[in-house]
This record gives C-alpha cells, structure tokens and sequence, in this order.
C-alpha cells in the first residue's frame, strides 16, 4: 500500500493501462487482482501472444510480412502527477519514435474501436515523456486467429483445454494521436487515479468493519 505525494491511495503504487481498464470495465477482476491479491488464470491466449512477441523479436520467417519496429517489448516506466505508469510496447521503431501494438483473437477490430483504445493514448503519453518525442502517428495490427480444442484424456487445466493459431488474416489499422489528446490522456490518468485511491479506501474500510464484526461476533461465542 503506498501514498503517492499525499494525493493518491493505490494498492501497488503504480498504474498500468489494463489495471485502468479492469477498473472500469470488470471491476471484480480488478479487485481480485490488486486489492486480494488473485492472479487471473494463465490462458492459451496469454501464452499466444507471448510467443508471438518471442518471434517477432527474433525475426521469425513466418511473420516476416507483419510490419514492425526494430525494438520488441519496449518497458515505458514514467509519471503522471507522481503517479508512476508501467507498460510494455510490443514494437518500437526507434528513429521516428513509431508505436507498433498487436492484436489477437477472433473478433475483429475496427478502425472506430481503434480510434478508442486506450491503451495507444496512454502509451503514445509515456513515448513523449520518456523520449521527449513522439510520432503522432501508432499503428494497431489484429492478426486473427482461432481455438484448436485439444483431445485429453482426463480433467485438464484451463490453459491446456485448447490452443491457439493464426487464420492468415491480418489487417492493419493506423490512428493519430495528437499533443492535445495526450494532454488529455494525462488528465484522464489523474481522474482514474483518484477513482481507484476513493474505491481502495472504502474496500479497506468495508474489510475493516467485516473483520471487527468477526471479532465480536467470535467473542460472543466464546
């Protein structure tokens, strides 16, 4: 638990674009994960995507034809307002400061739906902080792919139920982001921070409550 300039009440000190994102859009995962401390289960997507990375860093034949930059998994650690923002850029061309960020799955992405990730604002904010720099231009690329169910004896675990392979199907979407909207990312970050210290807090204070009416109540059986 960590108080940032006396501002704000974060339960790992940092902030990350999926812990902003889990905040609003799936908020027990959230809670699971950093206020209880619950790991969300290894999926074949998870493992997909690693290895996609893995590849591409590589230069691997078989995704010679995804465009790409000439540095992979590129850690962007800044701040805003003290707040301090971790994240990793799939791909980085380094001499115009270009984002490359990758997609999986089967639902296909728009360029609308592009348009509104987050997650490009906020990286395309931690590029100029860090690097003093940014392009204005980022490029999302949905590479689709499918589930193969895998045939097991027996019970087996969510992450060898099935696999994941590519389709063939690639479709590049280019967004602009300019100095305006990163200003505005950077707002954004400071209301999301002080949204996630006032719902901390009360989580803190309703386990508080719970435990002291245990207490009571166990002292009462006694």
């Amino acid at each position: 638990m960590y108080n940032i300039a006396d501002k704000y009440f974060l339960p790992r000190g940092y902030l990350s674009y999926s812990a902003m994102n889990d905040f609003y859009y799936n908020r027990k995962r959230f809670q699971d994960k950093y206020y209880r401390g619950i790991e969300s289960p290894v999926t074949p997507e998870l493992i997909f995507g690693k290895k996609i990375g893995e590849l591409l860093e590589h230069g691997d034949e078989s995704l010679a034809h995804i465009s790409h930059g000439d540095v992979a998994e590129k850690r962007l650690d800044f701040k805003v307002d003290g707040i301090p923002i971790l994240g990793y850029i799939d791909s980085f061309r380094t001499d115009d400061s270009f984002i490359f960020e990758f997609k999986t799955g089967k639902t296909p992405w728009t360029q609308g739906r592009v348009n509104k990730h987050f997650q490009l604002d906020v990286y395309s904010l931690g590029v100029e902080i860090t690097e003093g720099k940014v392009n204005d231009e980022c490029m999302l690329i949905w590479m689709e792919t499918r589930k193969v169910e895998k045939k097991l004896e027996g019970r087996c675990s969510h992450a060898s139920a099935y696999e994941i392979e590519f389709t063939g199907k690639v479709k590049e979407f280019t967004r602009t982001i300019t100095k305006d909207d990163r200003a505005a990312t950077y707002d954004k970050i400071v209301t999301i921070a002080q949204d996630i210290s006032e719902d901390y807090t009360d989580w803190l204070s309703t386990q508080e409550k719970n435990q002291s009416r245990f207490v009571v109540k166990e002292g009462r059986g006694v």
